[in-house]
């Protein structure tokens, strides 16, 4: 592992385990070798040594190593490692280390899970949905199970509390994201519902265009294409509160955005011959239907209908979890070879 002292103590860093739950909100390594921020004795002291982080407890057994780094951005380090206390038990307990003091306050809204290394050229980018936490494979609108038949090279983003980090956080995630797409891939896929369906459109365009050597290809459900106020305004007022979502409602934490143009549509304006969308939604549902007319006239999109008329959280999961939406996953990752726009 490539990793400084200098690296660990100016930083400060949390730990999860790897359902992306939060153990330990804050630790600092002291240079002196104490560990401070847990509430367990079992984080009292450190050391690297042999490429491996040790932490010790304060009677000086090692309780987790830690001997893989991921350096995501010039200052964003994730390390994996494993409890080693008691290791003769039959179940291994896996954790993450991640820096959090440099890039503002985005681990305070989301998490990440990094499995990379297959070496398959092909990486999974898989976003959940609003205020639903990673929760294993039991999530419905999550779609790991979907993803772990794929069989490749996984970036996993999940929130820890409902947030609008699909419009304040994008310079940060492809920061991220493009440090774990420089790793020699051919071919991106991403995919997510509701939030992560619209952040999967949005930074599907955005990295394609920093990447045209890279095919891309996205996969969102129920997603909005556009968080431009007239187009909030005008749905707020034209369509039944039944089907209104919590981010209409919400035009504080809209405003408070990096980038400057929220509308799909207009990316796709932009000729390009290296991303395809396949895009799923509730005809049935015209909030879901509105937001998929503006972008249904561009090459690159594909429209897949279901006219189920669903609010918008039981459309996601009903969609999420249908064959049709699992084989036309599963088709194009396993069997594209190129994409012609």
């Amino acid at each position: 592992m490539s990793f400084s002292i200098q690296n660990l103590i100016y930083n400060k860093w949390r730990m999860l385990d790897f359902s992306g739950k939060v153990i330990i909100s804050e630790l600092v390594f002291k240079e002196n070798g104490q560990v401070i921020g847990s509430k367990h004795e079992n984080e009292s002291y450190w050391k690297l040594s042999s490429n491996k982080l040790f932490i010790y407890s304060r009677n000086g057994k090692i309780t987790s190593e830690f001997d893989t780094v991921y350096q995501l951005s010039q200052d964003y380090f994730q390390l994996l490692g494993k409890f080693v206390l008691g290791s003769n038990s039959e179940k291994t307990y896996y954790f993450i280390l991640e820096s959090i003091s440099t890039i503002n306050d985005i681990y305070s809204e989301l998490a990440f899970d990094i499995s990379i290394g297959k070496n398959t050229k092909k990486l999974i980018i898989q976003f959940n949905s609003a205020g639903t936490p990673y929760l294993g494979d039991t999530h419905s609108r999550e779609f790991n199970s979907l993803v772990a038949l794929m069989g490749h090279d996984i970036v996993r983003i999940s929130q820890t509390k409902p947030a609008f980090w699909y419009t304040n956080k994008i310079n940060d995630l492809i920061k991220i994201l493009s440090a774990c797409i420089c790793l020699n891939y051919n071919k991106v896929f991403i995919l997510g519902s509701s939030a992560g369906g619209y952040a999967s459109l949005l930074l599907g365009e955005l990295l394609s265009s920093f990447y045209p050597q890279i095919v891309f290809k996205t996969f969102s459900i129920n997603a909005k294409t556009s968080f431009d106020k007239v187009h909030l305004d005008y749905v707020k007022k034209n369509f039944p509160p039944s089907f209104l979502s919590s981010e209409q409602m919400d035009e504080v934490r809209l405003s408070q955005r990096d980038i400057s143009d929220t509308n799909i549509a207009n990316y796709l304006k932009v000729k390009k011959d290296n991303i395809q969308h396949e895009v799923f939604y509730d005809i049935g549902n015209p909030i879901e239907n509105y937001y998929y007319g503006l972008i249904s006239n561009f090459k690159r999109v594909h429209l897949n209908a279901y006219n189920l008329g669903y609010n918008h959280g039981d459309g996601c999961v009903a969609i999420g979890d249908s064959d049709k939406f699992r084989n036309i996953v599963l088709n194009s990752v396993n069997l594209v070879e190129s994409i012609n726009c």
